[in-house]
Order: structure tokens, then sequence, then C-alpha cells
């Protein structure tokens, strides 16, 4: 793991963020939901699939919170599970 030296960030910018973070939570977990359809007994036959159907909405959703992220706050470096941006 990569350690990062520690910054000064004011209270006020993480603020910002974490409000930004709570607006998108309404939206983000419908856009979620729209896996639900996709999930039938079937489709849980096996743990690969199991794993390839969690990681399929995991992506969907780390890629639609990075891709606001970025909009709201192109200068903040972004590092997540499976992507990372550099602002």
């Amino acid at each position: 793991m990569i350690e990062s030296p520690a910054i000064e960030f004011p209270f006020e910018e993480t603020e910002k963020r974490l409000r930004f973070i709570l607006e998108m939570m309404p939206s983000s977990g419908r856009s979620l939901l729209a896996f639900q359809n996709e999930v039938h007994i079937s489709n849980s036959s096996s743990g690969q699939a199991d794993h390839v159907f969690m990681q399929k909405a995991d992506m969907h959703i780390e890629r639609t919170l990075l891709s606001a992220l970025h909009q709201a706050f192109p200068d903040d470096t972004i590092n997540s599970e499976e992507a990372s941006i550099q602002g």
C-alpha cells in the first residue's frame, strides 16, 4: 500500500463533499434498484455468477459516483476500489 503524506484540508471543504455525496445517495440508490430486475434464484447457481453480478453493480455505482464527484470537484484526486481519478 502506498502511503500519502498527511495534508491540511479545511473542514468546510470536507463538509461540501460530504453534503454532495449525501445529496447523491437517493438517486444512486434508485439506479442500483434497476439491478434487482436481474436477480433471480436461477442466476444464483454458482458463487462465480454471484460475484460477477455483484461486481457489475459495484462498477456501475462506482462509475456514477466518481463521475459526479469529478465534475463537482475537478481538482480532487479520488481513489477507489476499482478506479482512480487524478485531479
